[in-house]
């Protein structure tokens, strides 16, 4: 049938007229408590009911000058945000009490995505624009593992965490897939040709996801297509 628009409201209210133009607008959904989380180029994350489109709460990030640039929620704890910053720092934050928990700064770029895996024990993957991921044990509150997955100069430009496998998945502007293996960073393998008698180079990633279970991995170009990788 005929598509039409369901709902619709201003995710981000009253962004001020000095607020960096730098990131966007982020969402990240909580299904289980219905609820949508807003954030970008403010130093405010707003969080809204779905059921009713009203925000109910605003959660000051205290970086005025510094965008959000990533957003995730801990799968076992909906109570906590995870935000990555323009600046390098991730900060979690407590939304029972609005306040932030824990502050890691050990990247020295833009973070470009951050997420806590569902059977992770409390495992937090952040990579950022220098090709630097990081793996972070949020009990100790320090980094367990560090990794390069694209040469600093290639400014990596997605970056995709499977929910459950250990699996990371990182595209770059300079036509590179590369899909590494958690647990040591190790690359497991690289992208850098469509398939096909003559597959062509693939062009600049500019998105990765994966399949919420299975190990199939989606990315697409400026080239603009959409390629389907199923792993293992």
């Amino acid at each position: 049938g005929a598509q039409e628009i369901v709902t619709a409201w201003r995710g981000l209210a009253d962004v001020p007229c000095f607020a960096a133009k730098e990131a966007g607008m982020l969402i990240d959904w909580c299904a289980h408590s219905e609820m949508l989380v807003s954030a970008g180029d403010w130093s405010v994350v707003s969080l809204w009911d779905a059921a009713y489109e009203k925000c109910t709460q605003l959660i000051e990030t205290g970086s005025d000058s510094v965008c959000v640039s990533s957003l995730s929620h801990a799968p076992f704890h909906e109570s906590l945000l995870v935000c990555g910053f323009g600046s390098g720092s991730v900060c979690l934050y407590d939304v029972r009490n609005s306040r932030a928990v824990m502050t890691l700064s050990d990247h020295q770029s833009w973070v470009l995505k951050t997420r806590i895996q569902s059977n992770s024990n409390g495992m937090l993957v952040s990579g950022s624009v220098d090709g630097a991921i990081k793996q972070w044990d949020l009990r100790k509150g320090h980094n367990v593992l560090s990794s390069v997955a694209h040469s600093p100069n290639q400014q990596m430009s997605a970056l995709a965490i499977h929910n459950y496998a250990p699996l990371i998945a990182s595209g770059t502007r300079f036509q590179e897939l590369v899909l590494s293996y958690q647990a040591d960073g190790r690359p497991l393998s690289t992208v850098q040709y469509h398939e096909g008698f003559l597959g062509q180079r693939i062009g600049p990633v500019n998105c990765l996801t994966f399949h919420p279970h299975e190990t199939v991995l989606a990315a697409g170009g400026a080239d603009s297509i959409v390629s389907v990788y199923r792993i293992g």
